[in-house]
């Protein structure tokens, strides 16, 4: 077991931004991609949480959704799929509910159980409005292609009321073999006594006094997204430090790695830990926690922790979020993204990336977007790996809501890309199309599209009451975001891949040199044609010369490039597009 508790001190923090770029000097790119509405028809009053998957399944891309809205004793949960991406084609449904129930804060995972049977696992809070009482569910459905719809086969109630217990935060993820975890938090407030003894003013047997005290714990289980418990523990296994008094595990998340050697997976789960230092300060702090278990532990506890790292992290108040690598080799590999609020109005924020690599927690935090003197907000961000590993070499992206950016309106879902900790692409990338208006409270998934640089997006449109959805496969950061083309078949050329009509490379794979093939639109000018690795480091420079629609451009690196995915960046007086190169 290896622990490590650190302190970013002032140098380091301004090291760490020093290191990554931030502020206007970069380029806010508007996207290329139309809003789709998953529920055609339909307002959705005040939705507070949204969730998101997708994968490739029968060759389609298959996105499904869930979120909560006003509906009539309290909130209801709406889940929507589309299996291909057709505007309007999306269908949902309302999960059912007694009159004197309301639901909230649902998360969805898709995944096929090892028959390649397609299931979809839900998990949510159920309130019952009379008594009060909120608990965690955990619901499994499964697809049917023929009618393209869902039917449930289970429905279980998570953790313990025991006491007034009340639930929140419940979390989900499934990795490609269906196996699956689950997370949420449990807060009890109670009335205690309090013993106050000293040695002259409150000699024992001391002084009594009655306080209101608050505990809160973060629980979880594994299962399968069939809909079965492992070892049927609904209970769920602690995460979070048993309770201690002004001491809570908070707003948690979870992730689930892909099944390695032996079939064997990791559990991650995250939560901030907020504690008092009784060590003399008695100050009041906030940790951000990681802790990693074996998929198959009967329960997870203390002794059966893998892995676990604390950083502490002073203004961060958010919700954290946390990805697993797509990398069977690198099981135990996860970003964090949380966002920071600090000072008094004007508040300024950040959104930070901690994360695991190789094995080995990083010790520090990539500033993503704002920072020390950013008085533009930037709230709720979420993170997730893209598809097609490994071509895309574990690059994951982070959006997360903001206003007062360049080329952004009252409020709007931002993205950025990154791999292990750093930032590659200078920019900025509006998820959103739709041009006025609050849009935020956003969801990404990824790492099951076999598309490259494939991410699954879901936000809600609150100025019109709209959720709104769409599937992109550029690099967050780099360009603007395009709708995706028709899935990838694997046994097709890797050409034939890319959407016609922007720029087509053969051989795709390339070994010395390949061709470019430039589609040109009326009046269009080059203005410049780079090749940069994922990291966003420039590695080549196309000259296009007076360049015509249709006009091949061979292109041989002037040094030796290792195998792997590279991009070709494009930009002309109209557009910025990129192309995914892959070296072998």
């Amino acid at each position: 077991m290896y622990f490590k508790k650190i302190t970013l001190g002032f140098g380091l923090l301004l090291a760490t931004l020093a290191g990554a770029q931030s502020g206007y000097g970069q380029t806010y790119h508007l996207p290329r991609t139309p809003d789709e509405v998953p529920h055609p028809g339909n307002r959705s009053a005040r939705v507070e949480n949204t969730g998101t998957d997708a994968m490739l399944y029968q060759q389609r891309f298959f996105q499904i959704m869930t979120w909560d809205e006003q509906g009539g004793a309290g909130q209801e949960v709406v889940v929507s799929w589309t299996p291909d991406q057709n505007p309007g084609m999306a269908n949902s449904f309302r999960i059912s509910h007694r009159r004197d129930e309301s639901l909230s804060d649902p998360d969805v995972v898709i995944a096929e159980d090892r028959s390649g049977v397609l299931y979809a696992a839900v998990v949510y809070i159920m309130r019952n409005v009379t008594t009060g009482i909120s608990q965690a569910y955990f619901d499994s459905y499964k697809y049917d292609t023929s009618g393209n719809s869902f039917s449930q086969v289970s429905h279980t109630p998570m953790g313990s009321n025991a006491g007034g217990r009340q639930h929140s935060f419940p979390n989900v993820d499934a990795n490609s073999r269906g196996q699956l975890a689950l997370g949420w938090q449990e807060t009890i407030t109670e009335n205690v006594s309090v013993t106050v003894v000293s040695p002259v003013v409150f000699p024992s047997p001391g002084t009594t006094f009655q306080q209101t005290v608050t505990f809160a714990q973060v629980y979880g289980v594994s299962g399968y997204i069939t809909g079965s418990v492992l070892c049927n523990n609904t209970r769920g296994g602690l995460i979070s430090e048993p309770n201690q008094l002004l001491e809570q595990g908070l707003n948690p998340d979870v992730a689930i790695s892909e099944e390695g050697v032996g079939g064997q997976a990791i559990v991650s789960f995250t939560y901030l830990r907020h504690f008092v230092d009784g060590t003399g300060s008695y100050s009041i702090g906030n940790g951000l926690n990681v802790k990693q278990y074996n998929w198959d532990a009967c329960r997870f506890e203390k002794r059966n922790i893998l892995d676990q790292y604390e950083w502490t992290a002073e203004g961060v108040n958010g919700v954290p979020r946390i990805a697993a690598s797509p990398n069977p080799n690198t099981l135990y590999d996860v970003e964090v993204a949380v966002d920071w609020v600090s000072g008094c109005p004007p508040l300024e924020y950040a959104i930070y990336n901690y994360g695991k690599t190789g094995g080995s927690f990083r010790t520090g935090p990539a500033l993503v977007a704002g920072g020390p003197g950013s008085q533009d907000p930037a709230v709720r961000p979420v993170v997730a790996f893209y598809g097609s590993y490994p071509n895309t070499r574990e690059a994951y992206i982070v959006t997360w809501t903001a206003s007062r950016y360049p080329n952004g309106n009252a409020e709007d879902v931002w993205g950025r890309s990154l791999v292990q900790g750093t930032l590659f692409g200078t920019d900025y990338s509006r998820v959103n199309d739709k041009d006025s208006g609050y849009q935020g409270i956003a969801s990404v998934a990824g790492r099951h599209l076999d598309k490259d640089f494939g991410a699954a997006h879901l936000l809600y449109n609150a100025e019109e009451e709209l959720l709104i959805y769409k599937l992109t496969f550029d690099v967050a950061g780099q360009a603007a975001l395009r709708a995706a083309s028709a899935p990838v078949i694997k046994s097709q050329p890797r050409a034939s891949q890319e959407r016609v009509g922007l720029m087509q490379s053969f051989p795709n794979p390339f070994r010395e040199s390949l061709t470019l093939q430039l589609q040109l639109r009326e009046g269009e000018k080059v203005e410049s044609l780079i090749v940069t690795d994922v990291m966003g480091r420039v590695v080549g420079r196309i000259e296009p010369g007076p360049a015509k629609p249709g006009q091949p451009l061979k292109w041989t690196p002037k040094a030796a490039l290792p195998a792997g995915s590279y991009i070709v960046k494009l930009v002309t007086n109209q557009r910025t597009e990129t192309h995914t190169l892959n070296k072998e």
